[in-house]
């Protein structure tokens, strides 16, 4: 199983669809790559792989689980805020060598895809955001 260790060890799993580089006969074009920032936050990207994968031929697909979801290390609830999450995307693209990925984030995701964009202005190529609110209301939606 692939994982990724990040620089204060903790493990996040990942799993590729597609290659990077496209062979055509004898022209070879690079792939944009796409990480896919699954919703939650506690569950896995499991459910959005079916939809994802059809794309794996224009892109490189990359799915990985945030810390302290699925398959990833992180039992410690102090590391779970969009802060580190971001930080740990940032990480993650900087171990697997990703220059400017695009950013997609499903509901929760887009959160942490939101986070990332701020703290990480330069570092993707551009935010795919699904089902993703752009305001929560912490009070009132647990208030009802």
């Amino acid at each position: 199983m692939p994982y990724c260790t990040l620089p204060d060890k903790a493990k996040l799993f990942f799993e590729i669809y597609g290659s990077e580089l496209d062979l055509k006969g004898v022209i070879a074009r690079i792939k944009p790559t796409i990480v896919v920032l699954h919703g939650g936050p506690n569950v896995d990207h499991t459910f959005h792989v079916p939809f994802f994968q059809l794309l794996a031929e224009q892109a490189q697909i990359i799915f990985y689980n945030h810390r302290g979801c699925g398959r990833s290390d992180g039992d410690n609830p102090a590391d779970w805020n969009l802060k580190q999450w971001a930080k740990d995307l940032n990480d993650f693209c900087e171990q697997l060598s990703l220059n400017k990925p695009y950013i997609a984030g499903i509901s929760f995701g887009g959160w942490v895809a939101l986070q990332y964009a701020v703290s990480y202005p330069n570092n993707y190529q551009g935010l795919i955001l699904l089902d993703t609110e752009a305001f929560f209301d912490k009070k009132s939606k647990l208030e009802s």
